[in-house]
């Protein structure tokens, strides 16, 4: 990515003529980029309190994690369509799941600052769970109000540009059959033209692309790609569908249902108002 090379490039020159300059540019790039903190390309444990309104939705019988979601309001949680429809999604989806909102250790329910149970679950209506399904979104609808912030959804004019700096974060698989992490993981992904992921996920419109196919492969269901900034800042653009494929097998970039399609804005839009009404 041509800004952030930039930057290294900075750094570098920097770090020859003296560390006054090194201190400098740094404060110059946290300045505009303060959330990217300690985040990598590289898969690794995320920090605390940094994405608080990261979700794991849990089996509401046996309390295993399912997907991930995130908090797109008080009240509801977003998710992956295939992880909650039973008829139309993966063999595995659960109905109104448990939502464990603020957390990172997996299997340390006491470690989530909330756990509320789902009273609705709404996948989107054209959900068909196609491979690279724009509509495989869903709404689940809280049975009380969550005290955490919830995450800002990018501008409905947004389109991603090279020096944005993108990420993901969920309790993401090492191997596509393996286990769920244990604690909640977060890395960095390349930046994806959006001609490049039209040619990928062609007939398909409405997905948004990032990453190169390795790290980020084996991301975890329903869980957000955002656009990072600050906390409290940071813009969720897209959610993780159904995986097509093996992971890291292709070496392709992951593809996301955008949260810019107009049809899938639409419905999170309109249930969020009607809700309110």
């Amino acid at each position: 990515m041509g800004g952030r090379r930039a930057w290294l490039a900075a750094l570098c020159l920097a770090a020859c003529l003296g560390s006054g300059l090194v201190a400098a540019v740094e404060e110059e790039a946290n300045s505009e980029n303060c959330g990217t903190g300690s985040l990598s390309f590289f898969s690794a444990p995320a920090e605390r309190s940094r994405w608080p309104w990261m979700v794991s939705l849990r089996h509401p019988i046996f309390n295993q994690h399912v997907c991930g979601g995130t908090l797109v309001a008080a009240e509801w949680v977003l998710t992956a369509a295939h992880c909650v429809d039973p008829v139309h999604g993966s063999t595995t989806a659960v109905n109104n799941p448990i939502a464990w909102i603020n957390g990172l250790e997996l299997n340390n329910a006491s470690d989530f600052a909330e756990r509320i149970n789902v009273t609705q679950t709404l996948p989107h209506p054209m959900f068909q769970n196609l491979m690279h399904d724009p509509y495989d979104v869903a709404l689940l609808k809280l049975e009380q109000p969550s005290n955490v912030t919830a995450v800002k959804l990018a501008p409905m004019n947004s389109m991603l540009v090279e020096d944005d700096w993108l990420a993901n974060m969920g309790w993401a698989r090492s191997t596509a059959r393996g286990p769920f992490a244990s604690s909640m993981q977060e890395f960095l992904l390349d930046f994806v033209d959006q001609e490049v992921c039209d040619a990928e996920t062609e007939p398909s419109t409405g997905m948004v692309c990032a990453g190169n196919g390795m790290a980020d492969a084996c991301s975890d269901s329903g869980t957000p790609l955002v656009r990072v900034l600050c906390p409290g800042a940071d813009e969720q653009i897209g959610v993780t569908p159904n995986p097509a494929g093996e992971c890291g097998a292709s070496g392709a970039p992951s593809t996301y249902a955008s949260l810019t399609n107009p049809d899938v804005r639409e419905f999170i839009t309109d249930t969020l108002s009607e809700d309110k009404s």
